[in-house]
């Protein structure tokens, strides 16, 4: 069997060739959903972008010391802290309209009543990872100013 060549150059001069082109229908569902329904946050912020850039803003700001308390709960074993902070986390995710991240909420604050610890430590590397993940899209709000 003899191999077919053909040249970076001959691809990207013929009109005809479309490699790995498909419409955005087909892989749209595979791509990860941004943290953050720009379009939604700017209608509960009644369109005012100011208003919602502060609120992104502040949860930038206040984000790693969330964290650090979630981790200091966690190794202390206090699991009413955890549920007391994930439900007031869950809220903010709602609110800012990051919906993943207010899931994760909900599953945490289950698991720190039920005292699973084993689901409470898989669920705060998923929350740290979804946080992380807002804080490096809200740049991409941000150039909507």
């Amino acid at each position: 069997m003899n191999a077919i060549s053909v040249s970076p150059t001959e691809c990207s001069t013929d009109p005809s060739y479309r490699a790995f082109e498909l419409p955005a229908r087909d892989f749209q569902e595979l791509l990860p959903a941004p943290p953050i329904d720009r379009d939604r946050l700017l209608e509960r912020c009644l369109g005012n972008l100011d208003f919602a850039l502060t609120l992104l803003g502040e949860f930038e700001k206040t984000s790693q010391s969330s964290l650090d308390a979630f981790a200091t709960a966690l190794v202390e074993g206090d699991h009413a802290t955890i549920s007391a902070k994930a439900h007031g986390l869950k809220g903010v995710a709602g609110v800012l309209t990051a919906n993943t991240l207010m899931q994760i909420c909900s599953n945490l604050e289950s698991a720190a009543k039920d005292a699973d610890w084993n689901q409470t430590r898989n669920l705060t590397l998923q929350l740290n990872h979804e946080m992380q993940r807002i804080v490096d899209f809200i740049p991409n709000i941000r150039t909507l100013a």
